[in-house]
Formats: structure tokens, sequence, C-alpha cells
């Protein structure tokens, strides 16, 4: 009866620390939305307040700017709507609208999409894959997917240097399961936050909503959910100059699991 009690005092005890981890993040990712938000919609109240006191010069460029400002806003909100989707009830952190979905293919286009961005930041992306023959099947929602990959490509390619280099790299494992793994030249992350990368709010740097490029620290969360919303995992590493995310999928093709 003591052992029972003794475990069951242990268990409550863990529960209430990951009660109190998740209450703190939620707290951490409120308090750094706010300073998100916050700090756009005081610049476009300024250059609004500056066009109807026609003390703006160049309206043009304000006006540019100002749906700039909005597009980065929108694309908040949307990883917003994502997490709540993919923590849903509904959903119970399933993938839906499954088809089959060629990673070789994906990885290509997203890659195709992101190059632009990286070239000028004066960041070489490449595109390395095992065999071109085979497509790297899997089953699941291809926008999804396609998201996942865009967060961890755009990271890796924001937290380059200029001059270096972003390889995405797609191939098929020993056990049959497809992997895409990216690998940047951030410089590294501390041991003791890499454990935190994933968490919904976290950024690596305490300078947050400096940068124009800077979101709300959603991009790697939204990919940890949609991955294992597909049945996969999802790990990162320090590696030489750099860091590397790996991500396994099952295989439409692979071996069965046992």
């Amino acid at each position: 009866m003591a052992e029972e009690l003794e475990a069951t005092r242990e268990r409550l005890a863990v529960a209430q620390q990951r009660a109190h981890a998740l209450e703190d993040s939620r707290r951490e990712l409120v308090a750094f939305l706010s300073h998100d938000l916050r700090t756009p919609l005081a610049g476009l109240r300024a250059l609004a307040e500056g066009l109807e006191d026609d003390v703006v010069e160049d309206k043009t460029a304000a006006l540019r700017q100002m749906r700039q400002t909005v597009d980065r806003m929108t694309s908040l909100v949307g990883d917003l709507f994502e997490m709540s989707r993919l923590h849903a009830p509904a959903t119970n952190g399933v993938a839906t609208g499954r088809s089959m979905v060629s990673l070789l293919e994906l990885a290509h286009d997203v890659t195709s999409e992101l190059d632009a961005h990286a070239r000028r930041r004066d960041v070489h992306l490449r595109l390395d894959s095992g065999s071109t023959d085979d497509r790297l099947p899997v089953r699941g929602n291809s926008d999804e997917l396609a998201r996942a990959l865009t967060n961890l490509v755009g990271n890796a390619v924001r937290h380059t240097p200029a001059g270096g280099t972003v390889v995405v790299v797609t191939d098929r494992v020993d056990d049959g399961r497809i992997e895409v793994a990216v690998t940047d030249g951030c410089g590294g992350i501390a041991h003791g936050d890499l454990h935190r990368v994933f968490d919904v709010g976290w950024r690596a740097t305490p300078e947050r909503g400096t940068r124009d490029d800077a979101g709300a620290g959603l991009g790697l969360a939204i990919a940890k959910g949609v991955i294992e919303a597909h049945a996969g995992s999802i790990a990162v590493q320090n590696v030489r100059g750099g860091c590397r995310f790996g991500v396994l999928l099952p295989s439409e093709s692979g071996p069965p699991t046992t």
C-alpha cells in the first residue's frame, strides 16, 4: 500500500510539473505575441497618422511599408490558426485530406520557392537527393507537409549568415522510412536550449520582434505538430558550423512496421 501511495504521489508530482510548465509556456507565448503584434500596430498607426496629416513625403513607400507590415501580421495570425487547428480535439493531431505525396517533388518545390529569398540574403540553398528514381512517396496532406518543410528551410535560411549554405537532403533510410534533413550554418544552438527548439514561442535570440523577418516563434512548433500528425518524428542536433533538423516519415511503399 505504501509503495502504491508513493508511486501515485510521484505521478501527481510529475503531472503538476507538466501543468505548471504548460501554463508558463502559455503565459510566455501571450507575452511574446503581445509584443509581436503591438510593435507593427504602432508602426501602422504612425504611418496612418502621417498620411492623414499629409506629412509623409514618399506616400508610395509608406503604403508599401504598410502592406508589408500587414503581410507579416497576416502570417502571424495564420501561424496561430495552424497551431490551434493542430491541437484541436476534433483533429486530435491527425492529418486530414491524405493522399499520396512525393517528398522528393515537395522538397524540390519548396527549395525552388525559397531560392530567391535565400539569394537576397546571400545564402546558397541546395537540394541533394539520394536517388532521383525514388519519388519517396508518403501518405499525407501535401499542403501541411509543404508548410512544415517551408518552415524548416525558411528558418535555416533566416539564421544562416551571408555567404553561408543551407542543404536540404532527401533520401530513404535503411528501415524504409523517408528522411528529409535540413542543415544550416547558424553556428549551433546552446546545448541546454536544444530541448526547447520546438517549444511554442521559443527563440534562440533575446531580441524579439526587432527584425523584419522575425516571426512569433511558431514555425518550428508547427513543423513538429505536422510531422507528428503524419506519424513521423523530428529532431535537431548541432553539427559543424550549424544545426541539422532531421525529419523521418513512414513510407507508403516501405516495409511494414512490426
